[in-house]
């Protein structure tokens, strides 16, 4: 044991001196729950009270370890998460006793998927085009190397389960739209997360489908700014905006639907 924590401590001396302590560091633990940081968790909390009160139905659709769930059970929400992923529903199980999870997927229709398994949890998705976009681009370092069949449900029977939500948070991975599509009526505020410029079209169609059940009001917030951009807009100003710098060099974050 003794030769053992000396190896270890010679190893990280090594990696230090070389510069590849942090990078390792993070490798090890880039897939695993953590907190909130305080200011996150603070800032986050005063974002979404714009939206979400006390009692207030909250679906947070890929789950994923929690970090919206923290904000969403501080703002004392009754919270639905959507996870697919075994590891982070016995994490959000554990962490979060008073909410209700789901281990399931959303989609437009029941059926059994196929879902791929990133080596960081939050690039597991359910869509082979979104990988196929993002792996040679802004994911060059991460691999899908798992693949498990996940039962799939729509939003439209979440909500005959739960109530109509006050506020619907999705970030799936490229499986937004097929997600919105199982949506056939308004049911509270949305966000999905987008992806530009690799996933734009993906982006568009899913706002043309919030508008065909009846969203009319667009905004978006950049990264993880958690500030909302200017005015809200029609889909067809946002289209416009599309154009503007401010968007396109914004690489990702929240389009917002109500």
């Amino acid at each position: 044991m003794k030769v053992n924590k000396r190896l270890k401590k010679a190893i990280k001396k090594i990696l230090i001196i070389f510069g590849l302590w942090n990078l390792i560091k993070g490798l090890l633990n880039k897939d695993k729950g953590e907190p909130l940081n305080k200011n996150l968790l603070e800032e986050g909390t005063k974002f979404y009270a714009k939206f979400i009160q006390t009692n207030d139905l909250v679906f947070d659709v890929g789950a994923n370890y929690g970090n919206r769930v923290e904000i969403f059970q501080k703002l004392q929400a009754s919270i639905v998460a959507v996870e697919p992923q075994k590891k982070c529903v016995a994490y959000l199980s554990e962490k979060f006793p008073n909410i209700k999870i789901e281990n399931i997927g959303l989609g437009s229709k029941n059926e059994i998927k196929t879902f791929y398994e990133a080596d960081s949890s939050v690039l597991s998705t359910f869509s082979s085009d979104y990988i196929e976009k993002v792996k040679n681009t802004r994911h060059k370092s991460s691999v899908w190397s798992k693949s498990v069949e996940i039962e799939i449900k729509t939003l439209e029977m979440l909500i005959e389960k739960y109530g109509e939500p006050k506020f619907i948070k999705v970030d799936v991975e490229g499986f937004e739209l097929e997600v919105f599509k199982g949506l056939k009526h308004k049911s509270g505020i949305i966000s999905f997360e987008y992806n530009i410029p690799e996933l734009q079209e993906e982006m568009i169609a899913c706002m043309r489908q919030l508008k065909s059940v009846g969203y009319q009001w667009f905004n978006f917030s950049k990264g993880e700014t958690l500030e909302m951009s200017e005015n809200w807009l029609t889909l067809d100003e946002f289209l416009e905006k599309l154009e503007r710098k401010e968007l396109k060099m914004s690489n990702f974050g929240d389009i917002y639907a109500k």
